[in-house]
């Protein structure tokens, strides 16, 4: 599972000052794939990718907040029609 390390580096935030309000998104984007179906036990690189989007559209990242919503919820969406994720398998 992606930390609040990992996601502030992908933000090119150089100080942890921030990390509280992260951790908060990184729990939002979580919870926000699983109301969709998509089951909390995936945590692959796929999922991480997922919260970066999340972070980078709360964050404003490089102001493109629109397009990086735009990609979570397309990527968000996608998985949670694919059974993997909805089940929660860790392999295919």
């Amino acid at each position: 599972m992606v930390n609040a390390a990992e996601i502030r580096k992908k933000l090119r935030i150089s100080t942890d000052s921030l990390d509280e309000d992260i951790r908060d998104n990184i729990d939002a984007a979580r919870l926000d794939m699983s109301r969709v179906g998509i089951s909390e036990a995936v945590d692959d690189k796929l999922t991480d990718k997922a919260v970066e989007l999340y972070c980078k559209w709360q964050f404003n990242y490089m102001d493109k907040a629109d397009q990086f919503e735009r990609n979570y919820r397309e990527l968000r969406n996608a998985m949670s029609i694919t059974e993997k994720y909805r089940r929660g398998e860790e392999d295919v």
